[in-house]
């Protein structure tokens, strides 16, 4: 984990209350070392189409190296927000392709938000299928997450 001064953009190693916390990839052992730009390719995607998604940045760095970087969503002013992973809340096994489908992640999506009059949920659920198809080879249920809000209710998922 860095953190990113809001003021400057500057990132550091160190904490402080001024600072954002945010998530660094760096390719692994098995990846194309192109797999951070895919990704911020992946995130410019998803702005684009007016689906949220935390911030992000993307490092080229010395020799050819490249890293991702993506503002942590589950914290808010230094405080944990509860989050609940697609995978978690349904019990599908996340190491198995396959063990959750589209239609029920839509269905989950419904039981968790119990908004059915937002038809914005339903449609960045459908974006965010979207994305993750065309993205990965296996859509990957663990990826998706919805945030609690302080009212209690559930927002709809983030990726």
């Amino acid at each position: 984990m860095v953190y990113r001064n809001p003021v400057n953009f500057e990132f550091s190693t160190q904490a402080s209350d001024q600072n954002e916390a945010w998530l660094i990839k760096f390719p692994a052992q098995q990846e194309y070392p192109e797999v951070c730009a895919i990704e911020a390719v992946y995130a410019k995607c998803l702005r684009l189409c007016a689906i949220e998604t935390p911030d992000t940045h993307f490092f080229n760095l010395p020799n050819g190296l490249m890293a991702f970087a993506s503002k942590r969503f589950d914290r808010q002013n230094g405080m944990r927000i509860p989050m609940q992973s697609l995978a978690a809340y349904t019990g599908a096994d996340y190491k198995v392709p396959g063990s959750l489908d589209y239609r029920n992640f839509l269905r989950a999506t419904l039981m968790c938000t119990q908004d059915v009059r937002k038809g914005c949920i339903l449609l960045n659920v459908l974006c965010l299928m979207y994305f993750s198809i065309i993205g990965m080879t296996i859509p990957r249920i663990f990826l998706f997450s919805w945030q609690k809000m302080v009212n209690g209710n559930w927002l709809q998922p983030m990726m």
